[in-house]
């Protein structure tokens, strides 16, 4: 098992925990760094879920657990809710096992089992509506949703069984073409065989 780096944060105006942890990459692994933040709210008896937001191209999504909005909702929904900084949209580099690696971390440091288990809803923006997809891709058993946006690099080989993942993607109409072009397409090829999917464009937006 790879080394684990963490960090406890107790919001006690909140009933609250915040957990810092890094994954820092192995010899096998080709990502840089892998770093996450997730809260969890100390009234839900069981986690039904983690809501996992990712940051675009050189971002870190890890302040998101501040994000008094979805705080509510993850309440509301039994979610934990969690954001990262990353380097390695590619699962092959680790980055997805380095997922798998926290969420387990979580489940033992906060003593609540079931997250080791929970289902992923991941919304990314651009590089991260990349990771969400190539993760969804990879896991498809472990995410209950996902929502990509604006990314112009998905995979576009086939899905496999991310068909049977809700998932909405989201193109933006002054995106440039290859952006545009990528995502559709991938909802093109995908769509007529069953896939869960709604691609849907956004009026006078762009990356």
């Amino acid at each position: 098992m790879k080394q684990l780096l963490f960090i406890l944060f107790l919001s006690n105006f909140l009933s609250s925990q915040i957990y810092d942890l890094s994954i820092p990459p192995d010899q096998n692994d080709e990502y840089g760094y892998a770093d996450f933040r997730i809260w969890l709210n100390d009234s839900t008896d069981v986690y039904r879920g983690v809501y996992f937001f990712m940051h675009g191209w050189m971002g870190d999504s890890r302040n998101i657990v501040y994000d008094e909005n979805l705080r509510e909702l993850c309440t509301v929904n039994d979610f934990a809710l969690m954001g990262a900084h990353m380097d390695n949209m590619h699962m092959d580099s680790g980055s997805g096992d380095a997922v798998i690696e926290i969420l387990d971390s979580i489940a033992v440091l906060s003593q609540n089992s079931e997250i080791e288990y929970a289902p992923l809803f991941i919304n990314g923006y651009s590089w991260g509506g990349q990771f969400g997809y190539h993760y969804t891709v990879w896991n498809p058993e472990r995410v209950l949703g996902f929502i990509t946006q604006k990314g112009g690099y998905h995979d576009t080989t086939d899905a496999g069984l991310a068909i049977q993942v809700p998932g909405f993607m989201f193109i933006g109409e002054n995106d440039l073409d290859y952006r545009i072009e990528n995502l559709t397409g991938i909802f093109e090829t995908h769509r007529p065989v069953g896939a869960r999917w709604i691609l849907a464009m956004e009026q006078n937006a762009g990356r």
